[in-house]
């Protein structure tokens, strides 16, 4: 099991993730826990500024791990946004579980084998997806070439209530997986105060620097959504009037 200094746990969140940062150079036999103590505070304590450095710490060993699970044909448009999706992943089975975390992970390397395992997760997760959608578009393609797809009224009954399905699902989705402040904030003011990303910036100046990260945002968590519940039916509006 891993021992850290007893006084660890009364540093600074500054103290610790510049600590994190210099044992991540040198080897295991090195390390003092500054980086499980980082990790610690952001799932056992729900720290939300340890979780940011969490993720300034590891971005780009995430990244790493994500390009290294693509295939020459993998159809991934943003390898940043699955990075992100691994650390959510990471975050939803770890954060808030009553066992204390060296329980289950005796030391920062444990969790870290975790987070690749995310990583590599969420890459072939992506890659069902994209297979699915491939399926999907080459059933539809058939479909209209043979003149199957007259709408008629039956049809638009049944896509009204497609509709209405759908917005039940994203509003269980973005409940259950949208998990980051700044997204989070992001949807409440852009669908339920109807705020523009100039407004947004205007009322949070402390949170957004610009109207373009609050767009950047926005539509990062709309992709996800799109791949995770539309599975090709195009229905956008449906899924920007839900969130």
């Amino acid at each position: 099991m891993q021992t850290r200094p007893s006084e660890l746990g009364q540093l600074s969140l500054e103290a610790i993730a510049a600590g994190c940062r210099g044992e991540a150079q040198r080897s295991r036999s090195e390390e003092l826990g500054y980086c499980f103590e980082l990790f610690r505070r952001a799932l056992e304590q729900a720290e939300q500024a340890a979780w940011n450095a969490v993720a300034r710490q590891y971005q780009r060993l995430v990244l790493e791990w994500v390009y290294a699970a693509r295939r020459s044909n993998d159809e991934i448009a943003d390898p940043e946004e699955l990075a992100h999706e691994a650390f959510e992943r990471f975050w939803r089975t770890l954060a808030g579980r009553c066992n204390p975390l060296v329980a289950r992970f005796p030391h920062v390397g444990a969790l870290l084998k975790y987070l690749q395992q995310c990583a590599v997760t969420t890459v072939l997760d992506q890659r069902r997806r994209a297979l699915r959608q491939t399926r999907l578009n080459a059933r539809v393609e058939s479909a209209t070439q043979a003149g199957a797809l007259s709408p008629g009224p039956e049809d638009e009954a049944v896509a009204r209530i497609d509709q209405a399905a759908l917005l039940a699902r994203v509003r269980t989705w973005v409940a259950a997986e949208v998990s980051d402040p700044d997204e989070q904030l992001v949807l409440q003011a852009s669908y339920t105060d109807d705020l523009s990303p100039i407004e947004i910036v205007a009322r949070y100046p402390e949170r957004f620097t610009d109207a373009a990260t609050v767009r950047q945002i926005k539509e990062r968590v709309l992709r996800r959504a799109r791949r995770a519940l539309l599975d090709g039916t195009g229905d956008h509006e449906a899924l920007s009037n839900a969130v």
